[in-house]
């Protein structure tokens, strides 16, 4: 994460659109209509939410007890750059065209980027979650941090991992004392590797079903969170 030195100066990026209260904006009560700048950190408490229209027509939903920063975004350009250090948000991007353009969001152990699309990043305990709703995203994971779910793909070519949708990958920077070891691997899925031909087909049914209820599980309870606007 940047310092406060190291941010951007300031420029118009957007503007809250809808919000429930407790919100915040750079420390003080956020108002729907207060213009969005670069750098500005929005903050919700456990009932607060907020929705803001970024220049180019994306749209951020951001979750209760959540904290975003826009370091950066600028709309003719297309260069947007975020930052979340704790909580939940959705981002439905406009597509990138502009030769050079970015859109990307970062958490304390991954950076999340996109051309365009619908997608949700949570970060708590450590942990990274990313859900693709339309489109693809990549995510690259930061530091020492462990898969700990993924129905992506990899990337041959680099650290990513491609998200496409209705995939979903999990990060945890949770180390274990002794370190990581195969066996922190859940049993199932080491199974895979060494199963019989005939029971393969059914593990990786159930393996699927697990990835399955996970992302049903938080797409259900982030829409309760993000969409629960007023007007």
């Amino acid at each position: 994460m940047c310092t406060m030195a190291e941010y951007p100066a300031t420029e118009h990026a957007g503007e809250i659109d809808a919000l429930i209260p407790a919100a915040m904006r750079n420390g003080q009560t956020a108002k729907v209509k207060d213009d969005l700048q670069w750098s500005d950190l929005l903050k919700t408490e456990h009932n607060g939410r907020v929705r803001a229209g970024l220049t180019d027509g994306s749209i951020l939903s951001v979750g209760s007890n959540s904290e975003l920063r826009v370091v950066q975004h600028d709309g003719s350009s297309q260069q947007t750059s975020l930052e979340m250090n704790f909580g939940k948000v959705r981002s439905q991007v406009t597509k990138i065209t502009k030769p050079g353009g970015k859109f990307e969001m970062k958490t304390p152990n991954a950076v999340i980027g996109v051309i365009g699309t619908d997608f949700y990043v949570g970060f708590e305990s450590n942990r990274t979650t990313v859900i693709c709703y339309q489109g693809q995203v990549s995510v690259t994971p930061i530091g020492r941090v462990q898969v700990a779910q993924n129905s992506g793909q990899a990337n041959p070519t680099s650290n990513a991992i491609l998200v496409g949708t209705g995939q979903m990958v999990v990060i945890t920077t949770e180390i274990p004392p002794a370190g990581f070891h195969t066996s922190d691997t859940p049993k199932l899925f080491n199974t895979l590797d060494n199963t019989s031909a005939e029971n393969l087909k059914s593990l990786r049914r159930r393996k699927s079903e697990i990835y399955n209820s996970s992302f049903f599980a938080l797409n259900h309870e982030f829409k309760n969170e993000c969409f629960a606007f007023a007007g």
